[in-house]
Order: C-alpha cells, then structure tokens, then sequence
C-alpha cells in the first residue's frame, strides 16, 4: 500500500519503497502495532490536509484565470480608438473658467453645442441642454471614464461672476446642473430652470458656461447672450 496516497497498488515513491524494505528487514520491530496505527493515522491526516491545500490552489488558479481575462476585455476597451485617452486630473474652481480660458489656446479637447438653444428663455420654465466633447478634428470623443460636466452661469461682466443665489437667496440654476458623458458622446443637461430675469444684470444677458470637472484639457463652452424674460411677458406677447 502507498503511504502517501493510500492507493492499494505497489508503488515506486522513495519513501514507501524505504519504509517497507527497513520494515521487512526487522529495523521497526521495536514498533508495536498501536503505534503502526497511530503513525499510519498521522500519516493519513497530512494527506488529507495537502489534497485540501491542492483542491484551494487549483479554485486560486481558476479565479486568477478569471481576473486574467477580465483584465484583457478592459484592455481592448481602453484601447479602442473612439475613446479618448484623457488622463482625470485635479479638478480646477469654477472661478477659474476664464482665467484658464484666456490663459491657454491649445486645448485637447473642446465641447460643442448639440441643441438649439431658444433665443429667449423664460424663468422658470424648463429647457434642456445638449453639449458633446470633440477633439482637434472635430470628431465626437468618447471618454473611457465617467468623467462628470457641470453648467454654470456668470455676469456678462468684463470679469464675469458666478451666479449662484438670486437676492430672494434662490439658486439661479436648478435642474440637472451636472451629467456624465453618455455612449453616443452627448452630455444632456435636462430639465433646467433658470430662477431670474437677465434685465437686472450687467447687458441683461448671461453667460451659459458647460465645464468638465475632472480635466483642464477640455476647453469649456460659453454660450454668450442667454437672455431670460419673466414668464408674464411671454403671456402678454401671445395675446
């Protein structure tokens, strides 16, 4: 019988060949037979223990196996050319928009304008904005993460403001103020509301402006000359 793996067959393992040829030769006769059984029981736990260790490597294989190929479909992915290759950096402040926009001329990327835009918008009432991400050849990027836009809106300013709360400390722009990239390379803004009338500010118009938050490579867009009317003169033109 192997000692090792308990088969009934001869074996040739080293081990068993030695331990049968010193026990024929008389060298364990000082080995009562309780003893035989006890170290025969030893013998059957470590094999018992090492086909556990082997059954444990061979689901670590599969599972490696597993991640293996996972990790080949995502390198395909990444590698796809209409994915960008945009590295996600330190996310820049809003109050930095222009500074950036006229400190630097060579940007990788820049978004565009997918909807029209009404030429009056009115408080409070909803519309829906549509920008895509496009590179030097004018071609739709899509990101190979999710990478965040947000809108914002400004003065008209020669040094535009941040326009966050209106006097009654309402936010000026509610909705879906941020969105991700989707898998046709459209960034949709929808259900915006602006909460005040552009007259009261500086040339009574906004400025519109759609920024990523995750790269400075992207050039923000500035939608200029955003005019918002109160609601009440839309009703008075259509009498």
């Amino acid at each position: 019988m192997c000692l090792i793996t308990q088969s009934p067959e001869l074996c040739q393992h080293p081990e068993c060949l030695f331990f049968y040829s010193a026990f024929a030769q008389g060298l364990f006769s000082f080995i009562q037979s309780s003893s035989f059984e006890h170290a025969y029981s030893i013998i059957d736990n470590q094999n018992t223990m090492l086909r556990m260790i082997i059954n444990k490597n061979l689901e670590t294989e599969i599972l490696l196996n597993q991640v293996y190929v996972e990790a080949q479909q995502l390198a395909v992915f990444l590698s796809n050319p209409r994915h960008s290759e945009i590295v996600v950096e330190q996310s820049y402040d809003s109050s930095e928009v222009f500074r950036l926009l006229r400190s630097r001329s060579n940007f990788q990327y820049s978004l565009h304008l997918e909807s029209t835009l009404p030429s009056v918008l009115f408080k409070e009432r909803r519309f829906t904005l549509e920008v895509s991400l496009r590179n030097v050849s004018n071609e739709i990027v899509f990101l190979s993460s999710h990478t965040r836009f947000r809108v914002l809106l400004f003065t008209s300013d020669e040094e535009p403001r941040l326009l966050k709360c209106n006097i009654s400390g309402k936010k000026i722009l509610r909705g879906t103020t941020e969105a991700e990239i989707s898998e046709t390379g459209i960034v949709k803004f929808e259900n915006m509301v602006i909460n005040e009338v552009s007259s009261h500010y500086t040339n009574e118009v906004f400025l519109l402006v759609v920024i990523c938050l995750s790269s400075s490579d992207i050039k923000p867009l500035v939608i200029t000359d955003v005019n918002v009317k109160a609601r009440t003169m839309q009703k008075k033109n259509q009498k």
